[in-house]
C-alpha cells in the first residue's frame, strides 16, 4: 500500500505548465507520463480564476467539472481558465495565474 501511495505522489501531486512555441504543455508528476498540449492558437479567452477542487472537481488531477470543463490540478484553488476556439474549457491549477495569464497575453491570447 505504501508502495501505491508513493507511486501516486511521483506520478501526480507536481504540476508543470510551460509555454513553447505554438503550445502551452501541462505535464503531471515529476515524470512526464500525464501531458495534454493545448495548441495557443486555439485558446480564445484566458482568465485567472479561483475554484473549489473537491466540490466543484471532486479532487485534483485531470477532472471534469460541471458544464465538462476540465481540470488538470495538483493542489491549491487557483489557476487560469482557458476556453478554447471550440468551446472546450479547461482549468489549469497555477499558483502563478496572473503570470501565466501574462505569459499568454504576451502571446497574443485575449483576457
Amino acid at each position: 500500500m505504501l508502495l501505491v501511495l508513493l507511486a501516486a505522489v511521483v506520478l501526480f501531486c507536481r504540476l508543470e505548465t510551460t509555454i513553447g512555441g505554438e503550445d502551452l504543455s501541462v505535464h503531471f508528476g515529476w515524470l512526464p507520463v500525464f501531458q495534454k498540449r493545448l495548441p495557443l492558437r486555439d485558446i480564445a479567452h484566458a482568465e485567472v480564476c479561483s475554484y473549489r477542487p473537491i466540490r466543484d472537481f471532486r479532487g485534483w488531477g485531470w477532472r471534469y467539472g460541471r458544464g465538462r470543463v476540465q481540470a488538470l490540478t495538483a493542489t491549491g484553488n487557483t489557476g487560469v481558465c482557458l476556453t478554447m476556439r471550440d468551446g472546450t474549457r479547461y482549468l489549469i491549477g497555477s499558483e502563478r495565474g496572473e503570470e501565466l495569464l501574462q505569459a499568454l497575453q504576451e502571446r497574443g491570447i485575449a483576457r
